[in-house]
C-alpha cells in the first residue's frame, strides 16, 4: 500500500474518534476525497492526530489535547534549549505565572538538550517575555518549528517512538471511553445487559465484531438465528468466558439465520425487536453487573482483542471508509443550506426495511391517510444518516424535490407508489406531530377527570 493511501487511511479511521475539536477544526470535504487532496496537508493531519494521542502532560502541562479543544486544533512550537528537570520546571512556572495554555511535547530525542512545548498563539507575547526573562539560563535562541519538524527530531528512531507512544494514547483513550460507556448503560433504563459465552455461542470473529447466536432459537434441523455484536460495545468477564454488553430497549436490530454447519446468512438479515431477542437470554446476574461496574478505566484485559478474528477484506477496507467519509461531509453540507428540510425520525416507529441505497419508513397514522393500509415514505441513504447508537435516522430532504410514497395493504402487498412533494412531507410530518400533541392533551383532560371521579384512567394507544 502506498504511503499516501496508508496515511489517508489512518487518517480517516481516527477522524472524529476522540479528536473532538481537532476533528473540527480539520476541513476534510467529499471534494477532496474524490479528486485527491493535498498529500502535505494530509501528512500534517496525521502528525496532529499522533501528537492528540501521544501528549501526557508531563510535568503539570497541559495534554495537547486540552489545548486542542482551548485553540481550535491551532496551536505553535517552540523548541527550548532545555532538558535538565531544574531548568524545564523553573521556564515553566514563569510561564504559568504569566498565564500561557502550554502543553509539553513527547521527547523524541532524548539527550539533545531541547524540548519541545506547544502553545496557544494567542499568548505568543507572553511567551516571548517568558523567554526573555529567561534568556540567561538559555544556551542558545528557543525557535518556532513545525510539526514536520518536530517529527524529525530524533530521525527514524524518534519517529517509531512517536508512533508508539501515540497507538499506546490512542489505545487507553478509546479504551476509558469504552469502559465508561458500557458502565453508563448499566444505570440507563433504555439499555438491558446481557452475556454470551464464547464457549457455546460465538460463531465467528472479526477484528471489530462477533457474531453469536441467540440462546432458545436452535430447531430441530439444528439451524438458529445469531446478532452481530460490536467489540467496541463490548466486555470481557469471567475471566475470559463471556461477553458483556447490551440491547437497546424498544428499538430493532438484524439477527441473520444460521444452518446446521453454522454458515452465516449475512445476505438476507431480518430486523427484529429488541424486546423479543432480549427475552431469548437469561436475566443478567447480579455479580455479573457488580463485575462490569467495578472494572477500573485502565484494566485493558477487560477488553475484546481488537487484533484478532478474521480480517476484513483489506482491499475494500479503504474503499469502504472513504466512502462513509465522504456521505458524512456530503451530509454536512447539506446541514448549512436552506434548501435542504431536516426530517428526524425514530428509527424503532419509523423504520420498516431499508436496502443498500434506500430506507423505507412508516409514515404517521393521521387523517389525511385514514384507511386501512400502511403509507411508506422512500429515504436516499445518500440523503440521510443515522445517529451512532442507531436510534434516530436524520433526513435531510430537498425542498425543491419529491419523494415516492408506497401504500401498502396489510398483507404486505404493494397496492400503489405515489410522488409527495418534500414540503408536503415535512409539513404532514408537523401536522402528525401536532395531532398527537392534541391527542395526548385530550387524553391527559379525561384521566384528570376519571381521576377526580375515582374511576380508572384511561392509558394512549401506544403508551405503556
Amino acid at each position: 500500500m502506498s504511503e499516501e493511501l496508508t496515511t489517508l487511511v489512518q487518517v480517516l479511521e481516527l477522524y472524529g474518534k476522540g479528536v473532538g475539536a481537532l476533528g473540527r477544526a480539520i476541513k476534510f470535504t467529499a471534494k477532496g476525497a474524490k479528486t485527491g487532496v493535498d498529500f502535505a496537508k494530509l501528512k500534517n493531519m496525521q502528525r496532529k492526530m499522533k501528537l492528540h494521542y501521544a501528549s501526557e502532560g508531563k510535568h503539570d502541562t497541559m495534554k495537547v489535547k486540552d489545548l486542542e479543544e482551548l485553540t481550535g486544533g491551532n496551536y505553535k512550537i517552540l523548541n527550548i534549549p532545555l532538558e535538565d528537570e531544574k531548568g524545564l520546571i523553573g521556564f515553566y512556572d514563569c510561564l504559568k505565572k504569566l498565564k500561557v495554555s502550554f502543553a509539553e511535547l513527547p521527547d523524541l530525542c532524548i539527550g539533545d538538550g531541547y524540548t519541545q512545548i506547544a502553545y496557544d498563539p494567542q499568548n505568543a507575547e507572553k511567551v516571548k517575555l517568558a523567554v526573555e526573562h529567561y534568556r540567561k539560563r538559555l544556551a542558545h535562541e528557543p525557535m518556532e518549528i513545525t510539526l514536520e519538524d518536530y517529527e524529525k527530531l530524533g530521525g527514524e528512531d524518534g519517529k517509531k517512538i512517536f508512533d508508539d507512544l501515540a497507538s499506546k494514547g490512542y489505545k487507553a483513550e478509546k479504551s476509558a471511553e469504552q469502559i465508561a460507556k458500557l458502565q453508563a448503560r448499566n444505570k440507563d433504563q433504555t439499555f438491558a445487559p446481557i452475556t454470551l459465552n464464547f464457549e457455546s455461542l460465538l460463531l465467528e470473529e472479526y477484528k471489530d465484531r462477533y457474531y453469536f447466536r441467540i440462546p432458545k432459537t436452535m430447531n430441530k434441523d439444528k439451524s438458529a438465528m445469531a446478532i452481530c455484536v460490536r467489540k467496541e460495545d463490548v466486555l470481557i468477564i469471567d475471566d475470559g468466558k463471556t461477553a458483556f454488553t447490551h440491547l437497546k430497549n424498544g428499538s430493532k436490530m438484524s439477527v441473520y439465520q444460521v444452518n446446521a454447519a453454522g454458515v452465516i446468512d449475512k445476505e438476507h438479515p431480518e430486523v427484529l425487536d429488541t424486546d423479543r431477542i432480549s427475552s431469548k437470554f437469561n436475566k443478567v446476574d447480579i455479580k455479573e453487573l457488580w463485575q462490569v461496574n467495578h472494572i477500573k478505566v485502565n484494566e485493558t484485559g477487560k477488553l475484546p482483542n481488537f487484533n484478532k478474528g478474521q480480517e476484513i477484506d483489506s482491499s475494500a477496507l479503504p474503499d469502504s471508509t472513504v466512502k462513509d467519509m465522504i456521505h458524512l461531509e456530503e451530509i454536512k453540507a447539506k446541514q448549512g443550506k436552506k434548501e435542504y428540510i431536516p426530517l428526524e425520525l425514530d428509527v424503532s416507529e419509523s423504520l420498516v426495511a431499508e436496502d443498500e441505497t434506500k430506507y423505507l419508513t412508516k409514515l404517521p397514522d393521521i387523517d389525511d391517510l385514514a384507511n386501512d393500509n400502511y403509507h411508506c415514505l422512500i429515504i436516499e441513504k445518500s440523503d440521510a444518516i443515522l445517529s451512532n447508537d442507531g436510534s434516530v435516522l436524520m433526513a435531510y430532504l430537498h425542498k425543491d424535490k419529491e419523494s415516492a410514497v408506497k401504500e401498502i395493504a396489510r398483507d404486505g402487498t404493494l397496492l400503489k407508489t405515489n410522488k409527495m412533494k418534500n414540503e408536503n412531507v415535512v409539513a404532514y410530518y408537523i401536522k402528525a406531530d401536532k395531532q398527537r400533541s392534541k391527542e395526548t392533551k385530550k387524553s391527559l383532560a379525561k384521566n384528570l377527570l376519571s381521576f377526580a371521579k375515582g374511576e380508572k384512567p384511561i392509558i394512549p394507544k401506544g403508551r405503556k
